[in-house]
């Protein structure tokens, strides 16, 4: 933006992202301690519409277990997997959820593993 300078670094990932403790503190409620908070790339369709693939989402990895409905990063047994996740209450339980209507809504697996929670979702629209 602006004249007179041509920027030669494309980078292809985003390593990290800066935010004041502040607009972590009205995310999440709190700051967590230092390395809970982490980068990951969502890939696939089973999310869309609301994260599309390639979109960086804020994760707490000290979010281990169920602590209400949610996007959460989660391992079914195959893998490191954003889902959301809802509890239907008695007797039904928890289930996990593709925003994609294609993909159908399953029991949360008891061999399951939360792997954090997800807050926020770096869109990075490209123009033209």
């Amino acid at each position: 933006m602006g004249g007179g300078m041509i920027n030669d670094d494309y980078p292809e990932v985003i390593r990290a992202v800066d935010y004041t403790q502040q607009y972590i503190r009205s995310l999440i409620g709190h700051v967590p301690s230092p390395g809970r908070l982490v980068l990951v790339t969502g890939r696939g369709d089973s999310m869309m519409p609301t994260i599309q693939p390639g979109e960086s989402l804020l994760v707490d990895t000290g979010v281990t277990s169920f602590d209400g409905d949610g996007i959460y990063l989660v391992n079914l047994g195959n893998g490191q997997q954003i889902k959301r996740l809802v509890d239907y209450g008695k007797p039904k339980g928890i289930y996990v959820h593709s925003d994609n209507p294609a993909y159908p809504a399953i029991p949360f697996p008891e061999e399951r593993v939360i792997a954090g929670k997800v807050y926020l979702r770096n869109r990075i629209d490209r123009f033209g």
